[in-house]
């Protein structure tokens, strides 16, 4: 159980001793279930969850692209950081309660959906640049590394936050 956990109860009045008792009896009643719902739950979840975020991160790229064309480049930047910022808290919020995953499913929503984040927003660059010289509307920024870099930035603060200073480890 984690720490967190164990104190709530323990400022609640538990004993030591019954939250030791509860949480063996959730561990027996975890491993004792040979239907495996637990774990085949939170895996699905896992999964849902992973695709939602990808296609959140594929709508925010294609809701940006008339920003980029119309929007001062301050607030532009602003608003990136903050989709990115609260796109990132949800992330975290759905993947830090599942107890099923393990170090390597960490380590793919670390690395894995930023980096679809990151050839997404490119996408979009490059789609947006093709409007530009297809309607000459000339407002385009010219480095499109910055945008990318203050999504994933801003997108991984939360999740990188959680992993270093989160309680109960």
């Amino acid at each position: 159980m984690r720490r967190s956990t164990v104190e709530k109860l323990l400022r609640k009045g538990w004993s030591r001793e019954e939250i030791s008792e509860t949480t063996e009896s959730l561990r027996k009643g975890r491993f004792s279930d040979k239907s495996k719902t637990f774990v085949y739950g939170q895996a699905v979840l896992f999964w849902m969850g992973f695709f939602v975020i990808l296609i959140g991160n594929l709508l925010i790229g294609i809701v940006l692209v008339p920003f980029l064309f119309v929007m001062n480049r301050l607030i532009f930047d602003l608003i990136i950081l903050i989709l990115g910022f609260c796109f990132g808290m949800l992330t975290c919020v759905v993947f830090r309660d599942l107890e099923h995953l393990e170090k390597k499913h960490r380590m793919l929503l670390l690395f894995v959906v930023p980096m679809i984040a990151l050839v997404n927003l490119l996408f979009v660059y490059l789609v947006a640049k093709r409007l530009n010289e297809l309607f000459a509307i000339g407002a385009l920024r010219e480095n499109p590394f910055i945008m990318i870099f203050l999504y994933v930035a801003s997108f991984l603060a939360p999740y990188v936050y959680w992993l270093v200073f989160r309680k109960g480890r």
